[in-house]
C-alpha cells in the first residue's frame, strides 16, 4: 500500500524541478528576446528548451552552466548568423553531453 505522504513529497519534488527549469528558460527568453525575432533561431532555441525540459533532472549543474554560457554568448552578439551558429552549437552540445 502506497504511503500518501511519500507520494505528495515526490510530486512536490517533481513540481520543483519543473519550476526550476521553467525559471531558467524564462530568464533566457527575457534576456535574449531578440533570438525569437528570427524563425529559424526561435526553432533552435525551442529545441534546446525541449531537450532541457526532458533532461534537466539528470544533470542540473550541467544544465545551469550550459544556460549561463548560452546566455552570455547570445547577449554578446547581435548578428543573426552568429546567433544561429551559437544556437546550433549549443543544441548539438545539449544533445551529446546533457541528454
Amino acid at each position: 500500500m502506497a504511503n500518501p505522504h511519500f507520494d505528495d513529497v515526490d510530486e512536490e519534488e517533481v513540481d520543483g524541478d519543473e519550476n526550476e527549469i521553467e525559471d531558467v528558460i524564462s530568464d533566457i527568453e527575457q534576456e535574449c528576446a531578440a533570438v525569437f525575432d528570427n524563425e529559424d533561431n526561435a526553432k533552435l532555441i525551442n529545441d534546446i528548451f525541449e531537450t532541457a525540459r526532458a533532461n534537466y533532472e539528470k544533470d542540473k549543474k550541467g544544465w545551469n552552466t550550459f544556460f549561463a554560457d548560452l546566455k552570455f554568448e547570445l547577449i554578446s552578439t547581435d548578428d543573426e548568423d552568429n546567433i544561429r551558429d551559437i544556437l546550433a552549437h549549443h543544441l548539438r552540445k545539449a544533445k551529446l553531453e546533457l541528454s
